[in-house]
């Protein structure tokens, strides 16, 4: 029996041994244990001693998160309330981790000593690798060795390759629908655009911009996806001619990369908006006749371009406020010494009402799109075929008139 218990006794000695031992060579893989590494390998993200930093007397700018392969990175600290003295020494490191946040290698490092902080600054440069982990800044020691204050920042260098995808929820659609497009992000990188889009009709064999579903103006507003996120954007397909379009998403961009693409998604119409429903920009009757009136009447002596442009802008903002309260035909109106309106789905009729000046100030009405009813929403290109037929009939005439006069030679 004493022998068991003494059997006993020995394994569990010796896996404390052995738990004891895997501990110590994880700590060391983590930088426990070495005070030139632990500072460092001790931050989860970032950190910031902010006593000493901002909010503290000391100012600063770090990189962070996602980085390019060989690209600088920097640390800068600098006295922004007060002189400053540190009581030892700078210490600024570059090391490379694992996946799991496992000390690798120290990549590259620098110590300094410096009695009163002026203007701090260390850069280095990131391994041409990817994908890869580190952590970086710096770390002021107290005059025990300790740490003083610390200045950190986790950066990681993606995979390179960017595998981004759109989609459509319907490949036919009619006029009002909503299409809407999906952004899907299947890929290990970070992706950045643009909430702008661009909408295209293939008209008469070439792609054309298909202004009369387009915003006018655009918010600039930047979208981020995470790996395996999505976004998506709904458009009202109104109006609308049948027919093949696609919609375009320039720029897309994988972060810590060079890389960027384009998508697209192509989609028919297959009935287009009825002529009774399609928009088109008008304004009262009495606006009209208001217009007319100021313009032939007698303005005061003292009156500048300006004050009559002032008062332009003042008559179809008022009008505007009654008859297109949501701005869907009327995008922007006045200027100085000259009048300009911004005019969407407009027709030849409401462009012809305008003068073209009023009391010496000019009258410019600036067409955002044509109403669907206007030649002029589908310009007409050039018919290369019947280009190339026409040359080639007059090349053969040319060459029988030349043959026959040669004969009769």
């Amino acid at each position: 029996m004493r022998n068991v218990q003494l059997s006993l006794a020995l394994v569990s000695i010796l896996l404390i041994v052995i738990v004891l031992s895997l501990n110590a060579v994880r700590g060391s893989a983590m930088g426990e244990g070495d005070p030139e590494i632990e500072p460092w390998m001790s931050v989860e993200r970032s950190f910031v001693t902010e006593e000493i930093f901002c909010p503290g007397p000391l100012g600063y700018s770090i990189s962070v998160d996602i980085t390019k392969p060989g690209e600088n990175v920097t640390v800068w600290f600098y006295a922004w309330k007060h002189a400053v003295d540190l009581p030892g020494p700078v210490e600024l490191k570059l090391i490379q981790i694992d996946e799991e946040g496992n000390f690798v290698r120290v990549v590259d490092q620098e110590n300094r000593e410096i009695k009163t902080v002026g203007d701090v600054r260390w850069r280095t440069r990131v391994p041409d690798v990817a994908p890869a982990h580190y952590k970086f800044g710096v770390v002021i020691r107290d005059e025990n060795g300790g740490v003083f204050a610390k200045l950190i920042s986790t950066l990681y260098v993606p995979s390179q390759e960017l595998n981004a995808t759109i989609s459509l929820n319907k490949e036919e659609f009619t006029s009002s629908d909503n299409l809407v497009y999906t952004i899907c992000n299947e890929g290990q990188t970070h992706l950045s655009f643009g909430t702008e889009y661009n909408i295209q009709y293939l008209h008469e064999g070439r792609w054309m911009l298909a202004k009369w579903v387009m915003p006018s103006v655009w918010a600039p507003v930047g979208v981020e996806l995470r790996p395996w996120e999505n976004y998506s954007h709904a458009v009202e397909l109104f109006p609308v001619y049948a027919g093949t379009y696609r919609v375009i998403v320039d720029n897309v961009r994988a972060s810590g990369t060079d890389l960027f693409t384009t998508l697209i998604a192509t989609f028919k119409v297959k009935e287009a908006t009825p002529l009774e429903e399609i928009p088109r920009a008008s304004l009262p009757e009495d606006f009209w006749e208001e217009l007319q009136e100021f313009c032939r009447e007698n303005i005061p002596e003292n009156w500048e371009k300006k004050d009559v442009a002032d008062r332009l802008t003042l008559m179809f903002r008022d009008v505007v406020e009654r008859a297109d309260p949501e701005h869907r035909f009327f995008m922007h109106w006045g200027g100085v010494e000259r009048f300009s309106v911004g005019v969407k789905h407009a027709t030849e009729e409401f462009i012809e009402r305008w003068p073209e000046e009023c009391h010496e100030v000019e009258i410019e009405v600036d067409v955002v799109s044509w109403a669907l009813t206007e030649s002029e929403a589908l310009p007409k290109g050039v018919n290369w075929l019947l280009v190339t037929g026409v040359v080639v009939v007059a090349i053969a005439v040319v060459s029988a008139v030349l043959f026959s006069v040669k004969t009769r030679k």
